[in-house]
C-alpha cells in the first residue's frame, strides 16, 4: 500500500502537465482576456471611435488657438 502511494506522489508533475494541457489552451485565452492583453473586437471599436474624436477635438482646438496666435502677433 506504501508503494502505490509513494508512486502517486512522483506523478505530480504528470498530473499537472495533464491539467495543463487540458485546460492550458483554454487558459492561454481566458487569462490574457481577464487581465486584458487581449480585448474584444467591439471593445476595440469603441477605443478607436472615442481616439478618432480626441483627435479631432485636439485638432480643431489647436487651429483655434493658432488662430489666436496669428492675431495676437499681429497687434
Amino acid at each position: 500500500m506504501a508503494a502505490t502511494e509513494q508512486a502517486g506522489e512522483g506523478s505530480d508533475i504528470g498530473k499537472m502537465l495533464g491539467q495543463l494541457a487540458q485546460y492550458g489552451v483554454v487558459g492561454l485565452i481566458v487569462v490574457p482576456l481577464i487581465i486584458g492583453v487581449i480585448v474584444p473586437k467591439y471593445v476595440m471599436t469603441a477605443l478607436t471611435v472615442e481616439k478618432d474624436r480626441w483627435r479631432e477635438a485636439f485638432e480643431k482646438e489647436r487651429e483655434a488657438h493658432q488662430l489666436t496666435r496669428e492675431q495676437l502677433a499681429k497687434a
